[in-house]
């Protein structure tokens, strides 16, 4: 198989290469993903026990880290998944997905306030991302769902509000491309 093949090839690759870890990530997700999770947890395992070197290493560190705790919630193990998503840097490229991974984690384990605390972190940071939206309809279904439908909302209102600043630069983007101006 093109696992197989993959495996081989990894063995080559010299371990303190860069391209080493990065094959290792590819194949180590590889294995999650084809239902081996034994084999994908050992090698993702394996990048996070390294001292990383450099920030090229430090971010497949990360992103080993955020595949192995989404495998978790996808098993129903929202605890085990809590360890791997603590282990992600907080300046990190991956922490909006840490966080927002980090609140479904807690809220599959019926611990809301923890659910909110990471998810209302993530609404405030100023990057936009994709996690960052997806926080802003997690945080009202979270309120909701542990008893407080008017906070609720009010913050219903607030991701609708948002999704609308979005949708509107959105809009003026295109009209500007449209027109020659970009």
């Amino acid at each position: 198989t093109q696992i197989d093949s993959a495996d081989e090839l990894l063995n080559k690759i010299p371990d303190e290469s860069i391209w080493h870890y990065y094959s290792q990530y590819n194949l180590g997700t590889a294995y999650l993903r084809s239902g081996n999770h034994d084999d994908g947890i050992t090698l993702l395992d394996e990048i996070d026990t390294e001292k990383a070197t450099n920030t090229e290493h430090e971010i497949i560190k990360d992103k080993s880290n955020i595949a192995l705790a989404f495998s978790e919630l996808a098993r129903n193990n929202p605890q085990q998944a809590n360890e791997y998503f603590s282990r992600v840097r907080i300046d990190s490229l991956q922490t909006s997905n840490g966080l927002l991974g980090l609140g479904w984690s807690w809220y599959k384990q019926a611990h809301y306030t923890q659910a909110l605390s990471a998810w209302l972190t993530l609404s405030n940071q100023a990057i936009p991302s994709l996690a960052k939206q997806e926080s802003l309809i997690t945080i009202p279904y979270a309120y909701e769902n542990s008893g407080q439908p008017n906070i609720a909302l009010q913050a219903y209102d607030t991701a609708i509000a948002s999704y609308n600043t979005e949708l509107s630069e959105i809009k003026n983007i295109i009209l500007d491309i449209n027109s020659g101006k970009f």
